[in-house]
């Protein structure tokens, strides 16, 4: 296991804290990105402030990120460390679209 740090709102007031996430240790088929800019949606900072109804906390505001690849796992081919790379949205059924690829060539997990 490894600890990710990240932040989330953990009441209505808005203000993010910074926590650790435990995530699985890296597996043959994945990528470690060392995240240097995330979009936030409208729609998250609404959700943390309860103006769409009930919000369950702790909210993680987050949406396409750009970073930096720190490691791939030994399946990996297309990805090397130090290359920049942009995900794009994942949604809650844990898909990932890779930016700047064509649908054809988006990657799900």
């Amino acid at each position: 296991m490894v600890e990710v740090r990240a932040c989330a709102a953990f009441d209505a007031t808005g203000s993010p804290c910074p926590f650790g996430v435990w995530r699985q240790s890296l597996l043959p088929a994945d990528v470690v990105i060392e995240v240097l800019f995330c979009d936030v949606r409208t729609f998250d900072l609404h959700q943390v402030l309860t103006h769409l109804g009930v919000t369950v906390y702790m909210v993680v505001p987050r949406y396409e990120v750009v970073g930096m690849v720190g490691r791939v796992g030994s399946k990996v081919s297309r990805l090397g460390t130090g290359d920049y790379v942009g995900v794009g949205r994942v949604d809650y059924c844990r898909t990932r679209a890779l930016l700047g690829r064509p649908p054809s060539d988006r990657a799900a997990s």
